[in-house]
């Protein structure tokens, strides 16, 4: 009996201790991870570091002193030379699981640089939420156990050759001057490309049919269907935009005899250098409506003729458009 009551002194006190740091071990307190704030933006738009200590100003604490969320920021350029600016509020996750959104806010500006007030605003409204429900549980960890919160902010700059192409849309109606006989209305639908201030656009325009007769009663009815190819820059300044294009505008102008013994119909090609202004108002967040002026100078101008020396019909030295519309952005 004896050495059996020496075997279990020996074993005893090794057992007890790792039961009494297994408690240790669950009832301590789980160091905290604290916020990390992540920016995706072009070069130049945004300051992570400003971005912070605005933060800071608006809650009185930084953003690393919330435990186990994560911020991201994303801003990027939309149509109309718009800039949008998207704030996340990220489960925190171990590494290699995906995080999860907790919540999201977007906003727009006209520049990229209006933005970063309002994403230290949006971001003080996502702190103050997420340590509103967590404020009991965070008094329960002793300070002394916590190491100061360092600053995690990881900037992710997108140079300027990454901003995104973004399509648009319009609709016009268009009243055209020089290539038809007489002032023309017609429809315009133009597609375009937009990346920061450029655009390139595309635009087809058809005009019905003008009429025109000579002191006899005789002459010609003529049409107008024309292309255009332009490239536009477009300055921004809040909710108004102003554009210049140039390019080429190449149509088919095709015309029919009037009172005449054998009418016959004839086209040929309209051809002319391009120029524009315009200026443009945001109604939503992807549509504006637009007024744009424009001269065309052309380089083709067919003439059509009744019994091969009567001239019916020949555009002008110089021709001029008005168009009024709506754009949209995708």
């Amino acid at each position: 009996m004896l050495a059996a009551r020496r075997r279990n002194e020996t074993l005893w006190p090794p057992a007890v201790c790792v039961a009494v740091v297994a408690g240790f071990i669950v009832a301590a307190p789980r160091a905290a991870r604290p916020a990390a704030l992540t920016v995706e933006a072009p070069a130049s738009c945004i300051d992570p570091a400003a971005l912070s200590e605005a933060v800071v100003e608006l809650v009185g604490t930084p953003i690393a002193s919330v435990p186990d969320v994560d911020f991201r920021i994303q801003i990027a350029g939309t149509a109309h030379q718009r800039w949008r600016l998207r704030v996340e509020t990220l489960d925190h996750q171990p590494a290699g699981v995906a995080q999860q959104v907790r919540g999201t806010r977007e906003l727009e500006a006209g520049s990229c640089a209006e933005l970063a007030e309002a994403a230290a605003l949006a971001i003080a409204v996502s702190l103050r939420a997420v340590e509103r429900p967590g404020s009991t549980a965070a008094s329960t960890v002793e300070p002394a156990r916590l190491s100061p919160p360092a600053p995690a902010i990881r900037s992710v700059p997108l140079p300027a050759g990454k901003v995104p192409w973004r399509a648009g849309a319009g609709l016009a109606v268009v009243v055209e001057s020089g290539v038809l006989p007489h002032l023309a209305p017609g429809l315009q639908l133009e597609a375009d490309l937009n990346r920061g201030a450029l655009r390139l656009a595309l635009r087809g325009e058809y005009f019905g049919a003008q009429d025109t007769l000579d002191s006899a009663a005789t002459g010609g009815s003529f049409q107008l269907v024309d292309g255009d190819a332009l490239g536009c820059f477009l300055p921004v300044r809040d909710h108004w935009s102003v554009s210049v294009c140039a390019g080429l505008a190449l149509g088919r102008l095709a015309g029919t005899g009037l009172n005449v013994a054998r009418p016959h119909t004839r086209s040929a090609l309209w051809g002319a250098g391009r120029a524009e202004a315009g200026v443009a108002r945001r109604v939503g967040a992807d549509a504006a409506l637009f007024l744009r002026a424009g001269l065309a100078a052309p380089f083709i101008r067919p003439a059509f003729v009744l019994d091969e020396s009567q001239l019916v019909h020949r555009p002008d030295r110089l021709a001029g458009n008005l168009a009024a519309g709506m754009e949209l952005g995708f």
